[in-house]
């Protein structure tokens, strides 16, 4: 029985390449390819003397140095190529500017870092691939592989953007009743993305019926290609957390975007406005009666129960004063008097307005409606941040001035 040559697989054995005789590889592209990465981690410069489709040989360009490795055709029916001779020996060192790292290679090693980060400055890349792989590059190398990069980041982009119509009715699909919104601008007869607005049924049905009459609003930089801004709106739940309302993606935070993104929200979630052009809003948590009016408590602490104690009127739980009066009536108890809005079974009933997951991309419904084309980069207005924002709790700053929760709060 015949030895069993070890096939050269690209995807695993890339990392670290090992040749030996008797080697197969599928075709010319991954033998050359399988020698420029053995090339780049070991340091070393080679040169193909013969560079056919049938037969390769590839040597050190370094004087005198023996490396080489010859390959050629299995048969003529059998077209992957074989390592005819193989002799792994270097007598020469390590060569940092190396001419074989192309801007390919480098596209292909930092895709995932420029993916996250796409404003990755061209010199960092030069740096990461001096101390990562030993690999000396010219900037402008690095500029072209990020290009590459971008390129290739965007195109994956610009298809998920001519997929919004099919994501958008495949939200309302699976969640009936969601309010989903796309705004296009028209730039010779092509429609390109502008704004986005989400807002889920079973999110907004749920802050209708148990969560406070609060709404937070925020906007947040997008780290991506197209820049932007998102939009989000919050409510709090009966445990005192976030209950995310709508979302939306805009081209920047300006007075009228956010226009946009209340007058869609105040419709989503019945907030009107009344004849002095007061914003008002209703939900069912408001029609629930707060204290007994038939069984009153005393006349000076019903005052203090309903009308003075401001902080028992926004949060619906007795105060202190509450409590005493209360208790010196007695009758009830303290419980009574607290909204069923923060039972247990409010709180259960909240959370039983479950979003439906959507399917995958490829069983979606088709729209057939125009494609979307992505934005063109909106540079955000004000100086770019460099340095975050501490917290107070990060202790003291580079001044040596203490932070906030040193300080007396009067």
């Amino acid at each position: 029985m015949g030895k069993k040559f070890k096939h050269y697989n690209h995807e695993t054995d890339k990392q670290n390449p090992v040749f030996d005789t008797g080697m197969i590889f599928s075709d010319c592209k991954v033998f050359r390819e399988a020698v420029c990465e053995y090339c780049l981690l070991s340091g070393k410069e080679v040169t193909f003397t013969r560079n056919e489709k049938y037969k390769l040989k590839a040597v050190c360009k370094a004087v005198s140095c023996p490396w080489q490795i010859y390959v050629a055709w299995k048969n003529p029916t059998d077209r992957s190529l074989v390592a005819k001779y193989y002799n792994p020996n270097h007598n020469c060192v390590r060569v940092f500017q190396n001419t074989q790292a192309p801007s390919k290679w480098l596209t292909e090693k930092f895709l995932p870092r420029i993916q996250s980060n796409p404003t990755m400055p061209p010199q960092s890349i030069v740096n990461a691939a001096s101390s990562e792989f030993k690999v000396g590059i010219s900037r402008m190398k690095a500029y072209r592989a990020k290009a590459d990069a971008l390129r290739m980041i965007e195109g994956s982009i610009a298809e998920q953007y001519a997929m919004l119509w099919d994501y958008c009715h495949e939200l309302e699909d699976k969640n009936p009743g969601s309010t989903t919104k796309i705004q296009c601008e028209f730039v010779d007869g092509e429609a390109v993305f502008k704004r986005l607005y989400i807002c889920l049924e079973p999110l907004k049905k749920g802050f209708k019926m148990n969560c406070r009459s609060f709404i937070g609003l925020d906007a947040c930089h997008l780290n991506g290609v197209y820049g932007g801004q998102l939009l989000t709106a919050v409510g709090i739940d009966p445990n005192n957390e976030t209950w995310v309302l709508a979302y939306a993606v805009v081209e920047m935070e300006t007075r009228e975007s956010w226009t946009w993104f209340i007058d869609l929200l105040a419709k989503d979630v019945d907030i009107y406005q009344d004849s002095k052009g007061q914003a008002n809003y209703h939900n069912a948590r408001d029609d629930q009666v707060l204290v007994d009016e038939k069984d009153p408590v005393d006349e000076g602490q019903d005052e203090q129960l309903a009308s003075s104690n401001i902080k028992w009127d926004l949060s619906s739980i007795p105060c202190t004063h509450g409590i005493a009066a209360i208790h010196y009536k007695g009758g009830k108890a303290v419980e009574d008097y607290v909204h069923s809005y923060y039972s247990k079974d409010s709180y259960m009933a909240l959370y039983n307005n479950l979003t439906v997951p959507i399917n995958g991309s490829q069983l979606w419904e088709k729209t057939n409606q125009p494609a979307i084309k992505p934005p063109a980069y909106t540079r955000q207005p004000g100086r770019p941040r460099k340095v975050r924002i501490k917290g107070a709790e990060e202790g003291i700053d580079r001044s040596g001035k203490k932070g906030w929760e040193d300080k007396e709060c009067k």
